[in-house]
């Protein structure tokens, strides 16, 4: 039996992405984002996700007011090769709130990915993407498990720090030194 040959793959580049949409080949119906060159499917956003998601938006809008903008489900450019799309990005104010152009790693404080089936994708793939652009702080709302992930100091394609946190415990919101309880974020059981 023959071995499988390898196929030759081009990826795309968000420049690529982006004429696709101005083309009208992928629409804001189609639920992709690119990672690594490739377009990969969204998950579909259950209830319990949507509205975690909500709670968060909410709570850190009135945490950190004007110190931050809260974006909900947009892009980040954060290479070439990659724009994903995470459930909250907590990024440095800009008067324009990025209408000109989708803020890049040196735009974000925070990364908050809401997961249920996404969870290791969101562990190996978006932790391995997200550290490799230098987003310095990185949490997995781990709906399973009913914790908080919180991944700091990223280098060579990963983040140093993995800290677990329990609903009765507390984090801090970097670099805002703002103290949340876990459970805040996931809400009650």
């Amino acid at each position: 039996m023959s071995a499988t040959p390898a196929l030759e793959k081009r990826l795309l580049t968000t420049d690529d992405y982006h004429a696709m949409i101005a083309a009208g080949i992928l629409d804001e119906d189609d639920k992709v984002e690119l990672l690594n060159g490739e377009l990969i499917f969204i998950s579909p956003i259950g209830p319990k996700h949507s509205g975690v998601t909500n709670r968060i938006s909410h709570l850190l809008k009135q945490l950190l007011q004007d110190l931050a903008i809260i974006a909900v489900q947009n892009p980040i450019a954060v290479s070439p090769l990659s724009e994903p799309e995470p459930d909250l990005a907590v990024l440095r104010p800009q008067d324009d709130f990025y209408a000109e152009s989708h803020p890049g790693p040196e735009d974000v404080f925070l990364l908050i990915e809401v997961a249920d089936a996404t969870l290791e994708k969101d562990r190996t793939v978006k932790a391995a993407l997200y550290a490799g652009a230098g987003i310095l702080h990185y949490w997995i709302i781990n709906l399973p498990e009913q914790q908080l992930e919180v991944y700091a100091q990223p280098g060579k394609g990963q983040y140093k720090l993995r800290q677990i946190c329990l609903l009765d415990e507390k984090v801090v919101i970097e670099p805002f030194g703002i103290e949340v309880g876990v459970e805040q974020l996931l809400g009650s059981r």
